[in-house]
């Protein structure tokens, strides 16, 4: 049946779009989670020792974070109806796909034999800049010597001599009474 090919079509667009929504999120969200990596990887190189395998670790984090996206815009998916209005404004269908969801429209199935998947663009490019910036900010954290770290610290203190010359006083004191 022509309107079955018009639901599938229907149910791919929706599909297609829950799938941008997800992308959309899932990568914005991981050029954030890139610099908080590169944070973290930076403060434990300069405090201690990272461990060899942090990356695996990493990335495995990555997993909740894409599962998040999902249920995210999962929630905020359209409804169906507007999904309908959308594809149906796309093909020109006149309200035909509207109308097929509330009653029988196989009198105007040559009308909607040609309806198209409408192509779906977004334009990521902030993103994917921000995600690349992320990234090579997290390869210089991690990559960075860590001798560099002494530049930035202050020098230690040097209370060695101090301690001892007045451990020397306390002592004197001690052995006049006072």
């Amino acid at each position: 049946r022509v309107m079955d090919s018009a639901n599938h079509s229907l149910q791919s667009f929706t599909r297609r779009i829950q799938l941008m929504m997800v992308y959309r999120t899932a990568l914005k969200w991981t050029g954030v989670w890139m610099m908080v990596m590169g944070v973290i990887v930076l403060v434990v190189r300069f405090t201690g020792v990272l461990p060899a395998d942090w990356w695996y670790y990493a990335l495995l984090s990555l997993v909740p974070l894409i599962g998040a996206a999902w249920f995210v815009e999962y929630r905020r998916k359209p409804k169906m109806a507007q999904m309908r209005a959308a594809f149906d404004g796309e093909n020109r269908a006149g309200g035909l796909v509207m109308a097929e969801a509330e009653v029988d429209t196989r009198a105007w199935e040559t009308k909607t034999q040609n309806l198209n998947l409408p192509s779906i663009q977004w334009r990521g490019g902030k993103a994917w800049a921000g995600l690349i910036l992320a990234l090579i900010f997290l390869i210089v954290a991690w990559l960075i010597p860590v001798r560099f770290a002494s530049l930035i610290s202050d020098p230690p203190l040097e209370v060695g001599q101090q301690v001892q010359q007045l451990q020397e006083q306390i002592n004197v004191l001690e052995e006049e009474n006072i």
